[in-house]
């Protein structure tokens, strides 16, 4: 809404004025000196003042409306616990006047919380799925203002346990992986263990090795989601 009318909307004359704005429409009061207008389109506005003598004077002005802008947050999306996830749509703000301002909520698990596209960074050690809701605000260079939002549901993550690490006398084997390789996640789990030196089963969970030297073995599980996680 804007004030319309003068300051004051009538002089000379003499009082008492009664007020009338015509059309009505978009006006809180259309019998008061400074009504409320509120239209939804560009509308012109005619005031009619009678003094007590019942002389007349008229005035218009005109309240301009302009197109708002539209917010666009992006799509819903089921991520993967520790993937980074980019918020807003391509563009986020659209139409209305540019240049436009953004503003996300909440702010405390994005990256920069005032830009057009921040990035979210998925974390979830839980058993279930979290939702997360953000809001964008879009503000043009009128002022005008445009919301949306994005839920995004981050998968639990995969918990992976390599086991504990062993000393070995040379040309001897060991077996290596936990008691529970991999929990957390969605069974079944794929595994990926690396390097191969001295490995002959690379894709079980607790396969035999055999190294010539000390060696790091790092193991990727892979859930029936997609979701990954190592050790």
């Amino acid at each position: 809404p804007v004030v319309i009318g003068g300051t004051p909307s009538a002089m000379m004359g003499a009082a008492p004025y009664s007020y009338s704005w015509a059309p009505a429409t978009g006006l809180n009061d259309p019998a008061i000196a400074n009504p409320m207008a509120s239209p939804s389109i560009t509308t012109e506005y005619t005031l009619t003042v009678t003094d007590a003598n019942g002389c007349q004077d008229e005035a218009t002005v005109v309240v301009n409306v302009a197109n708002g802008p539209v917010a666009d947050a992006g799509n819903d999306v089921s991520v993967c616990s520790g993937v980074d996830v980019t918020l807003g749509g391509a563009p986020t703000g659209n139409g209305g006047t540019a240049p436009y301002t953004y503003s996300w909520s909440p702010a405390a698990d994005l990256s920069d919380a005032t830009t057009a596209n921040p990035v979210f960074n998925a974390s979830n050690m839980n058993a279930l799925p979290v939702p997360y809701t953000f809001t964008v605000t879009v503000t043009d260079a009128n002022g005008c203002t445009a919301t949306d939002v994005v839920n995004i549901t981050v998968e639990p993550g995969v918990i992976v346990d390599a086991g504990m690490d062993q000393e070995i006398c040379s040309g001897d084997a060991a077996t290596i992986g936990g008691g529970a390789v991999a929990t957390n996640g969605v069974p079944p789990y794929t595994y990926d263990w690396k390097p191969n030196v001295g490995l002959t089963t690379p894709n079980v969970a607790n396969p035999t090795v055999t190294p010539t030297s000390s060696t790091i073995y790092t193991i990727t599980v892979t859930d029936d989601r997609g979701c990954v996680g190592t050790d």
